[in-house]
């Protein structure tokens, strides 16, 4: 029978999978070869807190699971992966002179209208309350939106851009959708 081992690399392949400090703690313990793989991210795969901070000591990008994670001075990026509104937007430039990439970005339509002038900042967008009758939504500069997000809302015509790259379950469910506009795929 043979056994197989994993190398470094393979080994943090693995550990993206990881879900907590004590899990990258028992992955050094198994070898003293892989004590080198938590300073290998160049990124933080899990939250940051006081414990993870000593352990990922070549981030440069910092990514936000939740709003409680710390913050670390210094960064190149700053990711914010959970789902938050424009009042979460607002707090980081304002508190601490940010300016992070939103990949979930909820807002309502007056919201929208407003926000999606600046490129790059929108991923998901969703209705949160209904609006009156629209006759043009334009999405163009959206990356993604959410499920059922034009849900009960009367909307004549909407035109999505080349970064979306599905319309998920329910997105215009019953909104008297009359005309999609896919022309920015060419």
């Amino acid at each position: 029978m043979v056994i197989h081992t994993l190398d470094r690399y393979h080994l943090m392949i693995v550990c993206k999978y990881l879900r907590t400090v004590e899990d990258y703690l028992n992955i050094i313990f198994i070898n003293s070869k892989y004590k080198e793989i938590p300073a290998m991210f160049h990124y933080n795969p899990i939250s940051i807190n006081k414990q993870s901070k000593k352990l990922f000591i070549n981030i440069e990008s910092q990514f936000i699971y939740s709003r409680y994670d710390d913050l670390i001075n210094g960064m190149n990026n700053y990711i914010v992966w959970y789902g938050c509104g424009l009042k979460t937007v607002k707090y980081y430039k304002i508190y601490y002179s940010l300016r992070p990439i939103f990949k979930r970005l909820y807002l309502n339509y007056t919201q929208m209208k407003d926000f999606h002038k600046e490129q790059g900042d929108i991923i998901y967008y969703g209705f949160s309350e209904h609006i009156k009758s629209i006759n043009v939504i334009d999405v163009s500069n959206f990356y993604g939106l959410s499920r059922e997000c034009f849900k009960f809302n009367n909307i004549t015509s909407v035109i999505l851009g080349h970064h979306i790259r599905e319309i998920p379950p329910f997105c215009f469910d019953r909104c008297g959708l009359k005309q999609l506009d896919l022309f920015l795929y060419n």
